[in-house]
Protein backbone atom coordinates (compact mmCIF):
# COMPACT_ATOMS: atom_id res chain seq x y z
CA UNK A 1 0.00 0.00 0.00
CA UNK A 2 2.75 2.14 0.32
CA UNK A 3 6.91 2.36 -0.06
CA UNK A 4 5.70 -0.70 -2.99
CA UNK A 5 3.41 -2.91 -0.98
CA UNK A 6 1.16 -3.48 -4.04
CA UNK A 7 1.80 -1.73 -7.13
CA UNK A 8 -1.70 -0.38 -8.63
CA UNK A 9 -3.42 -0.18 -5.19
CA UNK A 10 -3.54 3.70 -5.97
CA UNK A 11 -2.51 4.66 -2.23
CA UNK A 12 -3.27 8.26 -1.27
CA UNK A 13 -5.68 8.59 -4.57
CA UNK A 14 -8.20 9.31 -1.51
CA UNK A 15 -7.31 11.51 1.42
CA UNK A 16 -9.63 12.90 4.04
CA UNK A 17 -9.71 14.42 7.61
CA UNK A 18 -11.15 11.74 10.08
CA UNK A 19 -11.88 14.01 13.25
CA UNK A 20 -9.87 13.12 16.81
CA UNK A 21 -10.26 9.62 16.01
CA UNK A 22 -8.29 8.77 19.13
CA UNK A 23 -9.26 11.26 21.59
CA UNK A 24 -6.28 13.30 22.01
CA UNK A 25 -7.91 16.62 20.70
CA UNK A 26 -5.58 16.62 17.30
CA UNK A 27 -7.15 15.86 14.13
CA UNK A 28 -6.27 12.45 12.39
CA UNK A 29 -6.53 11.77 8.59
CA UNK A 30 -7.00 8.94 6.73
CA UNK A 31 -5.61 7.83 3.44
CA UNK A 32 -7.03 5.20 1.12
CA UNK A 33 -6.11 2.60 -1.31
CA UNK A 34 -8.88 1.67 -3.62
CA UNK A 35 -7.57 -0.80 -5.26
CA UNK A 36 -5.92 -2.49 -2.59
CA UNK A 37 -5.96 -6.69 -2.89
CA UNK A 38 -7.51 -7.95 0.48
CA UNK A 39 -6.95 -11.54 0.87
CA UNK A 40 -9.26 -13.05 -1.36
CA UNK A 41 -10.77 -10.19 -2.44
CA UNK A 42 -8.96 -8.37 -5.31
CA UNK A 43 -9.51 -4.73 -6.22
CA UNK A 44 -11.77 -4.19 -2.43
CA UNK A 45 -9.84 -1.68 -0.98
CA UNK A 46 -8.32 -0.21 2.07
CA UNK A 47 -7.35 2.95 4.54
CA UNK A 48 -4.78 3.80 6.84
CA UNK A 49 -5.24 5.92 9.69
CA UNK A 50 -2.75 8.92 10.35
CA UNK A 51 -2.68 10.40 13.83
CA UNK A 52 -2.15 14.12 14.49
CA UNK A 53 -0.17 15.40 16.90
CA UNK A 54 0.93 19.69 18.25
CA UNK A 55 4.11 18.71 15.88
CA UNK A 56 1.83 17.75 12.93
CA UNK A 57 1.06 13.92 11.34
CA UNK A 58 2.54 10.91 13.01
CA UNK A 59 5.31 9.64 10.05
CA UNK A 60 3.52 6.17 10.46
CA UNK A 61 0.22 4.49 10.15
CA UNK A 62 -1.52 3.84 13.72
CA UNK A 63 -4.39 1.46 12.09
CA UNK A 64 -5.01 -0.06 8.65
CA UNK A 65 -8.26 -1.73 7.83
Amino acid sequence: MRDGEQDGAHFGRSVATAGDVDGDSHADIVIGADSLDVGAFPNAGGFRVYRGSATGLSARDSLVV
